[in-house]
Formats: C-alpha cells, sequence, structure tokens
C-alpha cells in the first residue's frame, strides 16, 4: 500500500530535482468568465521530464514600478507539450496585485523566469475514494487531477468559484460526484463538505482553498472523516488580507529555519506541519 504523501515524497526526492528556465509568452486568451489561459514556450522546458498531475511552478513577474526586481507567482501546469516544449496554465480574474496586472498587459514575445516543478498530487493504491476539494485559486489544480484520476475509483469533489461559466473548466468524468457552490462566501466551502463527506473507506483526500478554510477542512477530514494523515495533501493557496509577496517573505523565514534545524522542507510532513501547525492551524 501507498499514500499521497508517501509518493510525493519519493518522486520529489528522486526525480529530476528543480529547475529554472526562461520562457516565451505564446498566447492568452479568455476560456471563461473567470479565468484566462497562457501558453509559454521555451527550449528550457526540455527539462522537465518528471511530469505529474497539478504540477506547480511560479513566473518571475516584472513589478509595473519595478522591472528589475521580479515578483514570483504561482500556477499550476494544466497542459504540457514536451514536442513543442510549451506549458498551458490558467489565471484567475481578480482585481488588483502583481499577477493580475501583468496578466492584463503582458502579450505574445514577452520573456519571462520560471522555476519548478512543485509535485502536488499522485494518486495513491489502493484507495476507495477521492475526495477533493478547491476554491477558485484550485480550480486549475483540480480540473488537472480530476483528470488524471484513475477511472474505476469513485470522487467526491466539492469547487467554490465565482462564476458559473467556471464549471466548464472541470473535465467530466464517470464515477464523480461533484458539488459546486458559486458566488459564495468562502466559508460556505467547509459548510458543503460538511453535509456531503463521510467517513467512506479509505480516502485519500486533495485539499486547497484560503488558509483558514483549508485549516478547517483539514481538521473536518482527519477527526470526522477519518481519513489517514499520509492520505491527505492540503495547501493554503492564499491568505485573506494578505497579499503573496507578504506571504512568500514570511514562508521563507519559516523554511529557512526548518533548513537551519535541519529538515527536509520537500517532504511532505514537515511541509504540513510548517503550514497548518507552527502557524496556527
Amino acid at each position: 500500500m501507498t499514500s499521497i504523501r508517501q509518493e510525493i515524497r519519493r518522486i520529489t526526492q528522486h526525480g529530476q530535482g528543480p529547475f529554472s528556465c526562461e520562457v516565451e509568452v505564446e498566447r492568452v486568451w479568455p476560456i471563461s468568465r473567470g479565468f484566462r489561459r497562457v501558453a509559454v514556450h521555451g527550449s528550457g522546458l526540455a527539462q522537465y521530464r518528471d511530469i505529474w498531475p497539478a504540477d506547480a511552478f511560479k513566473l518571475m513577474l516584472p513589478g509595473a514600478e519595478q522591472p528589475e526586481q521580479p515578483l514570483p507567482r504561482a500556477y499550476t501546469v494544466r497542459s504540457f507539450d514536451p514536442e513543442r516544449n510549451r506549458i498551458e496554465f490558467d489565471v484567475a480574474e481578480h482585481h488588483g496585485g502583481p499577477g493580475m496586472a501583468w496578466l492584463e498587459r503582458t502579450g505574445p514575445g514577452e520573456v519571462v523566469g520560471l522555476a519548478g516543478m512543485r509535485h502536488e498530487f499522485t494518486s495513491a493504491a489502493p484507495v476507495d475514494r477521492h475526495l477533493i476539494v478547491g476554491d477558485a485559486s484550485a480550480l486549475p489544480a483540480v480540473a488537472a487531477i480530476v483528470e488524471a484520476l484513475p477511472p474505476d475509483v469513485p470522487a467526491l469533489v466539492c469547487l467554490s468559484t465565482a462564476e458559473e461559466s467556471d464549471k466548464a473548466l472541470l473535465p467530466e468524468r464517470e464515477h464523480t460526484s461533484v458539488h459546486w457552490l458559486t458566488g459564495q462566501p468562502r466559508q460556505a466551502l467547509v459548510e458543503l463538505v460538511r453535509s456531503v463527506a463521510a467517513p467512506q473507506g479509505r480516502t485519500q483526500a486533495w485539499l486547497a482553498a484560503e488558509a483558514a478554510v483549508v485549516r478547517e477542512l483539514r481538521r473536518f477530514t482527519l477527526d470526522e472523516c477519518a481519513v489517514d494523515r499520509q492520505d491527505m495533501q492540503a495547501r493554503a493557496y492564499w491568505k485573506a488580507g494578505v497579499d503573496s509577496t507578504a506571504i512568500d517573505a514570511d514562508s521563507i523565514v519559516r523554511y529557512q529555519k526548518a533548513m537551519a534545524d535541519g529538515l527536509d522542507i520537500t517532504d511532505p510532513d514537515v511541509v504540513d506541519r510548517m503550514e497548518f501547525e507552527t502557524a496556527g492551524g
């Protein structure tokens, strides 16, 4: 038997390791009222060989006021074409922030830095069910995960998004029960999961949303759905009232301390403790 954390640990420790390169924007286009898709390509993406669903990377975006000081922003690989060294990823529409400002002004030909990959998902075996929960920030990752799930394992998917048209971004899959919230307060996602999720055999859980929401979902999943900690991957994709630059600065301090303490900051157990236990989770 394997778990999601065991598999992420294995592919991280024995895979190709991180890489960085420059990529060129090829195309930007709307795919729903809430998302735009971006295609980038570059010869350096030939280094991307360990390919897993919902792999995460950072783009080094030029600041509007200080272009010489890049601002890292995290995105999820939606698709990768190894023959063309081309990645597509989806960006949520929102007001303000360097990521949205860059999206508004970028176009074909712009060159930016890319650093990756952080592996976020792999399907453990054997499990009886997948529980997948996310808000709009996690919808691209959820879409990639659902697309890659083993065909014969049931999945319960709970999603919250701002726009009705965003529902079209989730691939159709047999043996999948999908529950949507549209335009609801972020706390409603916790209430939705509480209303539809219950212990049901061995469950592999993947949770990603606003930090406080994920903390509650994490506790519910462990305590009331009886999911083993090793079968759960939880990530705080954003934090209410705090911009990504401040979150990154805080994360760097915590990760540097963990490294000084001799911890492996790529280990899912270590990441989980740093994000949720040592940060008030």
